[in-house]
């Protein structure tokens, strides 16, 4: 590994803990189930606190990618 690349630390959306702070990250997760969970999370505890213009984006990327993917979202089923 070069000396730049120990600078940027890799992060696993996947593997972030539920904390507040990290549940929208953990909606681009690649694994279904940690998309789903932070899904529950994002709609039960923080949408109410969220401005429009976010609420509006979150609601067309879970529609659009979560919930109506298909066949070209299959590898978030690993």
């Amino acid at each position: 590994m070069g000396p730049i690349c120990g600078l940027f630390p890799i992060i696993s959306l996947n593997v972030l803990s539920d904390a507040p702070h990290n549940i929208l990250f953990k909606l681009f997760a690649s694994k279904k189930k940690a998309t789903i969970h932070a899904t529950k999370k994002v709609r039960s505890d923080l949408y109410n606190h969220l401005p429009m213009p976010l609420k509006d984006f979150l609601n067309d990327y879970i529609n659009k990618c979560l919930i109506e993917g298909g066949e070209d979202m299959d590898y978030l089923n690993k």
